[in-house]
């Protein structure tokens, strides 16, 4: 489990699945393909996990963790 401190009040407590860090991975190749898009995110464990309006793979403390 990561925890990322929001502001003085507030941490947000993540456990990043190995589905998560497979999604990552996947649509890290489908983006290198010339003319190839990113996984389709409505097939994405990532995006089912919005928070404050971001999937966790927009959150750089997440996508470092993502990229191990």
């Amino acid at each position: 489990m990561i925890v990322i401190k929001l502001n003085d009040y507030a941490e947000l407590h993540v456990v990043i699945t190995d589905e998560m860090k497979k999604d990552y991975v996947e649509c890290g190749a489908k983006a290198k393909i010339p003319g190839g898009e990113c996984k389709d995110c409505d097939t994405c464990s990532l995006q089912h996990t919005v928070c404050l309006e971001h999937a966790f793979c927009e959150i750089p403390e997440i996508e470092e963790i993502l990229k191990k």
